[in-house]
C-alpha cells in the first residue's frame, strides 16, 4: 500500500472513501492516515486528496449513497465467487493451483507437453510442423509464429523458462488482468519469433522470448513510472542483460536464440509505452 496523506482533523475521512469509491479507487484508514491498495491509483488519488483538503464539502465527495451500492455489489460478487467456489467439486486440476493463475498454468502444460512430445526436439517433423519456415508462412500458417514457444530441446532448457515464466507471469498476470497478460504474450512472441527466423533461422523454439517480453515489460514500466510500483531489482536485470551480452559475444559457446531474446525483450518493451500512456491518459481525462 501507498500512503496518500493524512486524515483531515475535523472533516469526515468517509466522505473522502466515498468519492474515491465513485472513482474506482479503493482506499482505506490506518492510524489515521489513508493509504491506497492499487500502485497504478496512487497518482489519482493524491490529486482528488489535494482536492478534498481545499473542500471537504464538495459535490464530489457528497457521493455515500452512491459509494454504498457499488460496495454492496461488491460484497455480493464476492459472495457468490465464495458459494462458487465451496460448490465446485475438486478434480485432478487441484493440486496444480499452485503453479500459477490458468493463463500461466497453459504455457506450463503446454510447454510440458509439446516438449514431451516432440521428444524435445528430436522428432524432427514434428518439430518442423510447429516452426515458421517461409513456404509454410507463405501458405498462411502464421500460427507457427507462436508455436515455437512451446518447443525445448533439454531438461534445463524448459526448467529454466518455465521457472521465470511462474514467477514473472504470475506477478504480471495479477497486475494486467488475463486480456492484458495475454497481448503482453503477443507483444513479446511476435517480435522475438520475427527476428529469430530473420536473422538466425526458422529452426529455433523456447518460452525464452517470452520470458524475455515479461522481464521487458517491468524493466521499461519501472523506468517509464517508478510510482508504479513495477520493480526490477538490480540481480534480475544483471541476470537477463548480463546473459543477452554473452550469448550475442559468444562466449558461452551455446547455441542461443539470441536475436529472439532480443525481440523478446523489445516487445515487452513497446508494449510497457503503451500500457504507461494508456495511464497518463486515462489519468488526465479522470
Amino acid at each position: 500500500m501507498r500512503l496518500v496523506g493524512p486524515v483531515l482533523k475535523g472533516a469526515d475521512p468517509q466522505r473522502f472513501l466515498d468519492g474515491l469509491k465513485t472513482k474506482g479507487i479503493d482506499v482505506r484508514v490506518l492510524d489515521a492516515q489513508f493509504w491506497v491498495g492499487d500502485e497504478d491509483d496512487v497518482a489519482d488519488a493524491k490529486l482528488l486528496y489535494r482536492s478534498y483538503c481545499s473542500d471537504p464539502e464538495q459535490p464530489a465527495f457528497q457521493v455515500r449513497e452512491e459509494a454504498n451500492r457499488l460496495r454492496e455489489a461488491e460484497r455480493q460478487s464476492i459472495a457468490r465467487f465464495g458459494r462458487l467456489k465451496r460448490e465446485t467439486p475438486k478434480g485432478p486440476m487441484g493440486g496444480l493451483r499452485g503453479w500459477g493463475p490458468p493463463p500461466v498454468l497453459f504455457l506450463i502444460l503446454g510447454s510440458i507437453v509439446v516438449t514431451l512430445v516432440t521428444e524435445f526436439g528430436r522428432n524432427v517433423a514434428l518439430t518442423h510442423a510447429l516452426q515458421p519456415w517461409p513456404d509454410a508462412l507463405a501458405r498462411g500458417e502464421w500460427w507457427r509464429v507462436l508455436t515455437p514457444a512451446f518447443l525445448h530441446y533439454s531438461f534445463l532448457h524448459i526448467l529454466f523458462n518455465l521457472l521465470w515464466i511462474r514467477q514473472l507471469g504470475s506477478a504480471i498476470l495479477n497486475r494486467l488482468g488475463v486480456r492484458g497478460f495475454m497481448l503482453l504474450l503477443l507483444f513479446s512472441q511476435v517480435p522475438s519469433s520475427w527476428l529469430a527466423m530473420t536473422f538466425e533461422s526458422p529452426n529455433f523454439g523456447g518460452m525464452s522470448g517470452i520470458v524475455y517480453g515479461l522481464f521487458g515489460f517491468i524493466w521499461t514500466r519501472s523506468h517509464l513510472d517508478p510510482r508504479s510500483g513495477w520493480v526490477a531489482d538490480r540481480g534480475m536485470t544483471l541476470i537477463f542483460f548480463g546473459w543477452l551480452v554473452l550469448g550475442f559475444s559468444g562466449l558461452l559457446g551455446l547455441n542461443l536464440s539470441n536475436w529472439g531474446h532480443l525481440g523478446g525483450l523489445g516487445g515487452g518493451g513497446i508494449y510497457a509505452c503503451t500500457v504507461t500512456v494508456k495511464n497518463r491518459l486515462r489519468r488526465t481525462h479522470r
